[in-house]
Order: structure tokens, then sequence, then C-alpha cells
């Protein structure tokens, strides 16, 4: 981190109010996104330029509503004592000496600072105010100055000061103060020479030029600095004060900017030597402001073009607030003749315009565009880049039933129908019979050599099972088995394409959350990851890798070994705006590290700082995904004020499992049964976590459940129906723990770093129940062990906390004492400080 307590970090941006969107977005970001005391943000702007509709009011507003604080302090003019401290300072003065013309300037200014600096400086321009050489002092005529006129404004009153230069000065500062508050040698050498400027007035009529040769240029931005107006610092010429760029600025009659704005466009765009990729924004941002004075219909086409790639640009970059409002401009440039007459240019600007501002959140906004492309394209064909984007959209609002049913009739126009009828078990294994026939005899090289796919409908098709196949995991709908199963077939019998290394993970991870081959699937994702390098799609690796390490690798790998990267797969989904995606892959990473054994302070950071971006970008479904991991984690932590329930600062119980069922989430209900469980269990509350842990196996019984989570979730119910089994010796919870164990035992065959400490505690459980208290000393001694091996602290704590019990239930306070204390540090190393005090209140002995 660049912020640490020992080199606390302090940002300063001033003049905010004439920040950029992606600017701000930011600021948002740094300020919103930390709680730590070492970073200190500080930014100045001016309150009469900000109102709410303004983009740092909005931004302001979106601060104040996450509850970060803001103390906002307003710097008002000077009094008369600290006027006459700048005068004195500046003058050279005593205090004392300084005072009568401190008061008349003060009188005259208010204390406004500017105002002070340029009437000082204009006193003495006009003789006013003058050093004698022979008195050596400073001398002025109070009678005088008090007759001065002065403009009302700081604006008013450098425009006075401007417009005293020389034309060839005032058109060179216009210039300028319309490309903003700096420009470099570079932009300087674009808009040097009289090749390609245009002369024209409001009219239109030819008139004075605006440009000037290089050195022309240099020697009056040197008589500006000489005069106050700009600072030079290396090559670059900055506005000493904003307000002298709003003065130049406003010097431009209002009728003729944007004719200005389109000239200089005009002359950057075609200057030569300008490399037109490095200078595209630029220019285009100036003939955007000057789009009124554009008459003819080709020029308006040509700019809606370089709008298209200014757009497209952005969306590269990750800059979607920049790539919307390109493409907006774009498509206003645009006439009612548009689809017929210019079809091509704009069908892109209606789709990257829908794809920038879904990356935004803005789903209304792309639900428009994307009507106008419904309502517009010639074919199926040039609507299913819409359709897609439709199906993610619908799919981040959490309106998953509805965004595999428009995608389900996708796929019925591009000729693969699915089943309408309720979906048996029978029907499944049908056709995933089918897929293992096609697979039969195949080796890796045989699957990795097929021909490439390169049917544009088929391509479509693979893309559509996969984008549906994703949802219908979340909810843990069967159609999802048909989607991956058809995606297979149509790798298998027509060829592979980028689609294909997706489909093959996605096959893998039904293979072990569904029918129990951990080898087959681990072999799919290999093999998946093995065709993404073939293939070479980078902007698509971070689907692979989210698939593979989130849901595969798990079951035969250390658990460990999936953090990095799921982290990687987040950055890169984000660096090619594949927001879902890049979203689902840190969620996976948070989990992941959270059922790891991670420091819980660090782990609740990130879920806390990655869901503020989820709700920024509002992606609804996958945030909600974390709300009960953080909300246990906050429990844990001991900062919840019931940690029985997960209602808190993340979340609240009864609302967030109410919507789940109302919007038939099964996954997200799952999950919520599951930490229930883990908190009432550590918590001591045994009744309500079998409740729980009931619930969440009665999903887990009915679903395909392809995540490590049911593994974690099946450690817990082991462990509580194995205490109910001992207090009630109800038989129902001895064997829905043989149960657990049967499983935990066939798992561990394949991942032992994962699970054998799990298998050794839920075992010395059941030796304790039984009597076996040999046996069961030796397996906690083990399960112990075998978690310290393994990395899993929370794990171990729970181990010495169950072993410390059984000690002082067979009568040895001695050593469950000792277990007790390794128990408390476990959970204090683990961060669970809360758990950590419960053991100590609850200690029996």
């Amino acid at each position: 981190a660049l912020a640490t307590p020992d080199r606390p970090l302090v940002l300063f941006l001033d003049d905010l109010q004439w920040a950029d969107p992606v600017s701000l977005e930011v600021m948002k970001s740094l300020v919103m996104d930390t709680e730590d005391s070492s970073f200190l943000f500080i930014g100045s702007y001016r309150e009469n330029e900000v109102s709410k509709t303004h983009l740092l009011g909005k931004a302001l507003i979106d601060i104040e509503k996450n509850k970060t604080v803001i103390t906002k302090i307003k710097v008002g003019d000077l009094k008369k004592e600290y006027t006459n401290s700048l005068v004195s300072e500046i003058l050279q003065m005593s205090p004392h000496s300084s005072q009568p013309l401190a008061e008349v300037i003060h009188r005259k200014t208010s204390g406004n600072v500017l105002f002070v600096l340029q009437f000082i400086r204009s006193l003495f321009d006009e003789g006013l105010l003058r050093f004698s050489f022979s008195t050596k002092r400073w001398q002025w005529d109070t009678a005088t100055i008090e007759s001065k006129n002065i403009a009302d404004n700081a604006v008013d009153l450098m425009s006075q000061k401007i417009s005293r230069l020389p034309k060839e000065i005032q058109t060179v500062l216009k210039m300028i103060a319309c490309l903003g508050s700096s420009i470099d040698e570079s932009t300087l050498r674009l808009i040097a020479g009289h090749e390609n400027a245009g002369k024209v007035n409001s009219d239109g009529s030819t008139g004075h030029a605006i440009f000037y040769e290089y050195d022309d240029l240099v020697g009056s931005l040197e008589l500006s600095v000489n005069a106050g107006l700009l600072d030079c610092i290396s090559t670059k010429y900055k506005f000493a004060h904003d307000q002298i760029q709003s003065a130049a600025y406003n010097l431009i009659p209002e009728n003729e900017r944007g004719l200005w704005h389109l000239q200089i466009g005009n002359k950057i765009w075609t200057s030569k030597g300008a490399e037109q990729e490095k200078v595209l924004f630029m220019a285009v941002v100036q003939l955007n402001l000057g789009t009124m004075f554009i008459k003819e219909k080709e020029q308006k086409i040509e700019l809606a073009r370089l709008n298209l790639r200014s757009g497209e640009s952005a969306i590269s970059s990750v800059s979607y607030p920049l790539a919307a409002s390109y493409l907006k401009a774009g498509i206003k440039l645009l006439d009612e003749k548009c689809w017929k007459e210019h079809y091509d240019l704009t069908l892109k600007l209606y789709e990257c315009y829908a794809e920038a501002e879904y990356c935004n959140g803005k789903f209304e906004d792309m639900e428009k565009a994307l009507d106008q492309i419904f309502a517009h394209a010639k074919c199926c064909g040039d609507q299913r880049r819409a359709y897609f984007l439709r199906i993610w959209a619908l799919g981040a609002q959490e309106k998953m039933k509805k965004a595999i049913d428009v995608g389900l009739n996708m796929l019925a126009e591009l000729g693969e129908p699915f089943p309408t009828t309720e979906i048996s078990k029978e029907m499944i294994l049908e056709d995933f019979s089918k897929t293992k026939q096609l697979l039969e005899g195949k080796t890796d090289t045989d699957l990795l050599e097929l021909n490439t796919l390169n049917d544009d409908v088929k391509i479509d098709t693979m893309r559509a099972l996969i984008i549906l196949s994703f949802f219908a995991n979340l909810t843990k709908q069967k159609i999802v088995f048909f989607l991956v199963f058809r995606a297979m077939q149509i790798s298998l019998s027509h060829g592979i394409c980028k689609e294909s290394a997706n489909c093959f993970a996605s096959y893998g991870s039904l293979l072990s959350g569904s029918f129990d081959d951990f080898n087959g699937a681990y072999r799919f994702g290999k093999l998946s990851i093995r065709l993404l390098e073939k293939l070479q799609v980078k902007e698509f690796s971070h689907r692979i890798i989210s698939t593979v390490y989130g849901l595969i690798n798990s079951w035969v790998e250390h658990h460990h070994a999936s953090l990095n990267p799921l982290k990687a797969a987040y950055q890169n989904g984000i660096r090619y705006g594949d927001i879902q995606w890049a979203f689902t892959s840190i969620q996976q990473y948070c989990i992941h590290r959270y059922q790891c054994g991670n420091d819980l302070a660090s782990v609740e950071e990130d879920l806390r700082k990655y869901g503020k971006l989820m709700t920024e970008f509002k992606q609804a479904t996958v945030l909600k995904y974390c709300l009960p991991y953080r909300q246990a984690i906050l429990n844990l932590m001991g900062l919840s004020s019931n940690p029985l329930q997960l209602t808190g600062d993340a979340m609240n119980q009864e609302n967030l499992l109410n919507s789940a069922l109302e919007r038939k989430n099964i996954n997200l209900v799952f999950v919520i049964f599951s930490q229930c469980s883990v908190v009432t269990y550590m918590f001591g509350d045994y009744d309500v976590a079998s409740e729980m842990a009931d619930k969440a196996q009665y999903i887990v019984d009915r679903s395909n459940s392809p995540t490590y989570a049911v593994c974690s979730h099946t450690f817990y119910y082991g462990l509580i129906t194995l205490l109910l089994a001992r207090k009630t010796k109800d038989k129902r919870w001895e064997g829905l723990a043989k149960n657990a164990i049967e499983k935990m035992k066939n798992w561990t065959k394949f991942a032992p770093s994962n699970c054998e400490q799990k298998l050794h505690l839920m075992e010395a459980e059941y030796a304790y129940f039984l009597g076996e208290y040999e046996i069961a000393e030796r397996l906690y001694d083990s399960a112990i062990e075998k978690a310290g091996i393994n990395g899993f602290i929370q794990e171990q704590a729970l181990a010495f906390e169950r072993a410390g019990m059984f000690y002082f239930e067979k009568g040895n306070v001695s050593k469950a004492s000792q277990y007790y204390g390794k128990a408390h540090n476990s959970y204090l190393t683990w961060g669970a400080k809360g758990k950590a005090d419960h053991l100590l209140r609850n200690c029996p002995f």
C-alpha cells in the first residue's frame, strides 16, 4: 500500500469543477474504497459553479451516500489584517507602513485574493504604485486609487486586463483556453502554422485567422508569462489561475465559440506529422464542441465515425463514461435516414453505446439503444450482440429467469431449441450419455486438434450457450446440463472455437459437482487452459480461469493455489470490459480467501472494497453472493451486535433471504443457510445451526453444486450432526453424520491438502460419539497437525476447541485448558476476536 501509518499520504486536487467524468470516477474510487486513516484526500472547487446536477455535485452525493465523511471548508475572502500581511509581503514593507495602502486595496477588492493580486499588478502597470529609488520607498496616491474603477468579479477583471494586450496575444490566449488549462509543446506544434487553418466569422464568412507560426506562438506565450497570465514549467504553459482561463474564453463571443473549437479540432486532426491515434481524443473533443456549425452531411458522418473510433478506444481502455460520451455524440450527428443510408456505422454506434452504458450500469440508456437495434437491424445476425448485452444486463439485475428465457428464444432462432417440459434426471443422463459417446476414444491431443469452427451461426450459438450456462449455474437450474452438453456436442461435431475453451471448463465443473468425476473434471479444466493457449485469446482467458480455479481445481489441488489466478482473472476481465465475469472472479477470490483461513480483517476489507465496486457497476447478482460471507466474517470478528444472525453492516438476513426466495435464486439461498449454520455453530446455538444446515443440505441434495462451498458446508454439517447425535442419541443425526463423513472420505482421496484435516476432525467427533476415546484423541491431534501443515488456521482453531471440550467432558481439565488456550490464540491469529471472546466467556472451567 502507498499509504501506511508510518508513511501517510495526502492527495490534493485543485479545480475539481473542471474534472472530466473519468477523473471523477478515479476520485470516487480512491475516496470510497478505503477507510485507511493513513490516506487523506483534499479537493478544491468553486462552489458557485457546482450544482447538484453538475458532474462533481453528483460525485459528492454518491460519496456521501456511501457514508464517507466529507469535511467541507469554505474559503472566504481575506480579512483586512490578512490583506495587509499579503501586501506587506509582496512589497517587502513593514505591516505598519503598508497598512494605508492595504486598507484601500481591501475596500476595492473586498479581500478577494485574486482581485488583490491583480489590483496590485494593475496599480504598478498604470504607474499608480511606483518605487522611488531616491527615497527607497514605495509611493502611491490614495485618492487616485480610490477613484479607480474595478470589475465586479475576477473574470471581468482579467478580461479587462487581457483585452488591453496586443491582438495576437489575445488570440493565442483564447485558443489555449479552448483547449483547456494548459498546452504542451507537442500540442503547440499541432496548432502552429497557417496550412489547413480556416478563417471564419460567426456568419461563416472569411475573417481573421486564429493560427500563427510556431515561433510567433511561443513569443506570445512568453509575453503572457511576463504579464503573469501564464506559468511556464519546462515546455508546458499553464494558466496562472483558472479564472484567467475563464476570462480568456469569455472574450470569445458566445455565438463564435463553437467555430473556434471546430477550427482547432480540424487543425489538430489535419496537421502534418500528427499521429492520428494519439491526437484522436483531443481532436474529437474540439470537433464535438463545434458540431452546430457543421452544415455538410458528409462532414457530420465523418465526425460520427471519429466518435465511434474514440468510443471503441475508450472501451478498450476501460474508460466507459468517456466512451459513452463519444458514442452518444456520434449518434446525435446521425439523421432520420441513418439506418438506411449509413447502416453499418449506425449499427456499430448503437452497439458500442449500449455496451458502454451496460458497463456503466446505466441499463435504461442501454435498453433504449438496444430497442433501436431490434427495430432496425436487417437480419437476426445483426441483433445478436444486442441479445447478448440484454442477457448480461438482465442477469446483472438479478432477473436471471428472464435472462435465460431471452437466451432460449435466441437459441431457438439459431436452430437450437431446448425442452420446455420439466427436466428429469433421466433426460439429463441421456444427454450426458450422448456427450460421452462423442468423447469416447478421444485423447487430449485429439480434442485440441479438432477442426476450427468457422460457421458464424454456430459460433453465436456457442456464445449464447456459454452465457446462459453461467446464469443457469448461478441459480442451479437443471437446464445448465443441456446447455453445457449441447456446447460440447457442437464442438465435437462441428469444430472448436474460443467458446469451446469455456465449454470444456464448464463441462469439467459439472463432472466434479454433479457426477463426482474429479479426475475427469481436472482433465477438462487443464484442457480448457491448453485450448486457450492454443487459440491465443487473452480477452477470454479470465472466463476459463474463473471456472477452472473457482469451481474445479480445489477438488484436486490445494485451495490456496487458486487465489493468484482468480485475482489475475478479475484484472483481465476489467481490462477487457467483461464486467460480470470480472466480478465473478473477484467474488470467488474473496470467498476462497475466507475458506483458506486468510486474515479475516483483510478478507473483510476486500469484500467491502470490491462490493462497493459491484454496487457502482450495478452488478447486484454477484454482489449478493458476497454479503453472507462478509457478514459471517464481521460476526466472527466481533463486529456484530448479534453474532447468531447474519444481520449487521453487510446485510439483513431476513431481507436478503426473502429477496433470494422471491427471485428463486437457490444458490444464494444455499449460501445464506450455510453461513447461518457456521456462525450459529461457532457461537453455540446448535439447534438453530442444525436447522440452517438441514435447509442448506436440502438444496445440495436436489441440485448440481459444483463449488468448494459444498465441501465446507459438509464439514460443518457433519460436526453439527455429530454433536447433536452425541447429545440426543437420535439415530437420524448419526445417519446424517455418517453420510457427511463418507463424502469427506471420498473428497480426501482427491484433495487431501484441503480435506484431510476436516475428515480427521469429523472422525474424531464420531469416535467420541462411539466411546472410542483413544482413537478420538489420536484423530483430534491428527486434525490439528494436518490443519497446521495445510495452512487452514480456522480449522486448526476449531480442532483445538473441540479437543478441549472432549478432554473437559472426560474430566481432564489440565489438558482441556491447554487445548482451549491454543484454540483462543489460533482464533485471534485468524482475526476472529468475536469467536475468541465467546470461547473465553463460555469456557466451562
